[in-house]
């Protein structure tokens, strides 16, 4: 955590002091910065990585962001914890993502990601509808299915002997009508996006060791 604090104010060029957080300034230029005391202003930095964190700017000003070695480490896990190969449960499959998005925003939460969670939360919700779709296998069962979950007799037996591929059907009405975000949520899904949304609350209002509030800009 207090790496977390530190990085927090080095990318708005706060000024640390050693004994507040136990860095030393050959540590800070050991992470690869420019070696440079930082000023009370805040600079955008492309360049700056720290712990998994990197500067973004935009017409609002500078803020922090998740590097993308680490956006890209974080969806690679994902991908294998969807992966359909595995022949887990589906309960298994979305506690295990439960269990890793928890962690990975409780770190990264700070960050601002709010347009990145959405889009992955679409993402991670195919992968998942895919997932359930490999589990049916059999176009026998995939019809059965689809009755249960709503559709009529004959759509039911049109879709479920499609030759679609599985991510094809995965995005397409045949499941998202049928296998809803409602019935995800009920069956465990964890929204990150609304998960992002509160972990990020949570840092914005958190009292950082330097006596002030707020993100990087203030707030």
């Amino acid at each position: 955590r207090r790496y977390t604090s530190f990085s927090k104010e080095y990318a708005c060029g706060g000024k640390i002091a050693r004994n507040k957080y136990g860095i030393s300034w050959e540590e800070i230029k050991a992470e690869g910065e420019h070696g440079k005391e930082p000023s009370s202003k805040c600079v955008f930095n492309p360049k700056f990585r720290f712990l998994g964190f990197a500067m973004g700017r935009n017409r609002k000003g500078t803020y922090i962001r998740v590097h993308a070695k680490s956006k890209k480490k974080a969806k690679d896990k994902l991908r294998e914890l969807t992966s359909r190969s595995q022949g887990r449960k589906l309960d298994t499959v979305l506690n295990n993502i439960r269990v890793f998005m928890r962690g990975w925003l409780g770190y990264y939460g700070i960050a601002e990601m709010d347009t990145l969670m959405k889009r992955w939360n679409e993402w991670l919700r195919r992968r998942i509808r895919m997932y359930i779709w490999k589990q049916w296998k059999k176009p026998k069962t995939r019809v059965e299915n689809l009755k249960k979950l709503g559709m009529p007799d004959w759509q039911a037996y049109r879709n479920g002997n499609t030759r679609k591929g599985y991510w094809a059907i995965a995005g397409s009405g045949i499941l998202q009508h049928t296998i809803t975000n409602e019935r995800l949520a009920r069956k465990g899904y964890y929204d990150i996006s609304e998960a992002y949304k509160s972990m990020h609350l949570i840092w914005l209002n958190r009292r950082v060791p330097n006596g002030t509030h707020g993100g990087v800009r203030g707030r």
